[in-house]
């Protein structure tokens, strides 16, 4: 079996954690919701294979206690624990990690909570959509076109339900959204590496 040193350990982290930030932008410029999901998919396998690898780089001396910590944080944060049973129910499990919801439209009043609609028409074709109302209503209302989404959705890992997480790090996440949860992720990995490589791996 071939032995690896700390270093190689986490160069190989490295590489995982590019691997992942790619996926993050190919989401970012992914053209339809399937690839989308597919991308969000791959993405929680990579980064998971960041924290394979910096276990390997910290397992002996001083770093070992640190890792530990991370390992503790990775089960107490709404987020990366969400990651990880995430990941594990996409490599182990049928459902989908992730749901599709169409977009809509939104019309509320200008000011205050009231509308007072006396006509209108909302119609669809090859131009989009179309409304059509009276004077009066059209000059109080405030239309919203919402845009179809992928929303992450609760996982179920070993018989236990995983909701989405809405916070990270004692903060809240105010977009359930695959690119928020990726970006936020991969942020603190980049952390977790920086640290491990000036304080742990020589």
């Amino acid at each position: 079996m071939t032995k690896f040193s700390p270093q190689q350990a986490l160069e190989a982290a490295k590489e995982k954690l590019q691997l992942a930030k790619t996926k993050l932008d190919a989401m970012r410029n992914a053209k339809t919701l399937d690839e989308l999901a597919a991308l969000w998919e791959e993405f929680v396998a990579e980064q998971h294979r960041v924290y394979l690898r910096l276990r390997k780089a910290t397992e002996h001396g001083p770093g070992k206690g640190w890792f530990d910590l991370i390992l503790n944080e990775q089960r107490s944060d709404a987020l990366l624990g969400y990651l990880l049973h995430a990941r594990d129910a996409a490599e182990h499990g049928i459902e989908k990690i992730t749901e599709k919801r169409s977009g809509g439209i939104g019309i509320n009043a200008k000011e205050g909570n009231s509308l007072h609609v006396k006509h209108m028409k909302i119609s669809s074709g090859p131009q989009g959509v179309h409304i059509e109302a009276d004077p009066e209503t059209m000059a109080q209302i405030k239309v919203e076109f919402i845009p179809a989404k992928v929303h992450l959705v609760a996982v179920t890992d070993r018989g236990k339900v995983y909701q989405p997480p809405a916070t990270h790090l004692d903060k809240p996440i105010s977009d359930l959204s695959p690119i928020v949860a990726a970006e936020l992720a991969v942020q603190y990995l980049e952390t977790k590496l920086a640290e491990a490589e000036a304080k742990y791996v020589k």
